[in-house]
């Protein structure tokens, strides 16, 4: 009989934090994050609701979280199916909307809202760059997601407290900060040298 090579114990210490609700969820992360930045642990499940949040069993989503190799830094909290994560991308101007089977993606429709546009304004606030060489904004809608606290440390603490900040400051940036989280909690996408407020809250109170 053969033995199966066994796969790493995964760390079995566990707690659970119930966030404050200060608005949006986003606000609620960063307020963990800032708090808890010397502290975290390995890795942090980004959750809301009561377990269904976007018709997603988050349970279930944590148990495949489970299956995959403990390299993985960031696994959105999302349907998956047999071509992998179901993303979203908001869609531009003249987009119906829709399921993009090349790219396994779901559009959501252009509206008047412009939330394409934000979002590009959102990254580039961040990250610096010009709109016409970014890289697709594609998200996890409902904005839950795991993350490996080395992730979250390889940007400075003073980033996340300056974007906490953004979102007190500038309570509609948070709608823009689910459509960047893969972005911001990617490793390999540095912060620009300073971050800039986007034209949409530079006028807010």
């Amino acid at each position: 009989r053969r033995s199966l090579p066994r796969r790493p114990a995964w760390p079995t210490r566990e707690t659970l934090e119930v966030l404050p609700n200060l608005g949006r969820e986003g606000q609620s992360y960063l307020h963990h994050i800032v708090k808890n930045y010397d502290s975290l642990a390995t890795y942090t499940a980004f959750v809301q609701g009561k377990g269904e949040h976007n018709a997603v069993n988050v349970p279930k989503a944590i148990r495949k979280f489970q299956s995959v190799p403990q390299s993985v830094l960031f696994f959105p909290i999302v349907h998956y199916e047999p071509k992998g994560a179901l993303m979203y991308v908001d869609g531009d101007k003249g987009e119906q909307g829709g399921y993009n089977a090349s790219n396994h993606l779901l559009i959501f429709p252009y509206d008047d809202h412009q939330l394409a546009d934000r979002a590009r304004a959102a990254y580039m606030g961040l990250f610096g760059g010009s709109a016409c060489d970014l890289p697709p904004m594609v998200f996890p809608a409902g904005a839950q997601m795991i993350v490996h606290r080395s992730a979250i440390r390889a940007k400075p603490l003073q980033f996340w407290r300056d974007l906490e900040r953004l979102t007190r400051e500038c309570f509609i940036y948070v709608w823009q900060l689910e459509r960047i989280w893969t972005f911001v909690f990617d490793a390999e996408t540095p912060p620009a040298p300073k971050m800039e407020w986007p034209g949409y809250c530079r006028d807010a109170p």
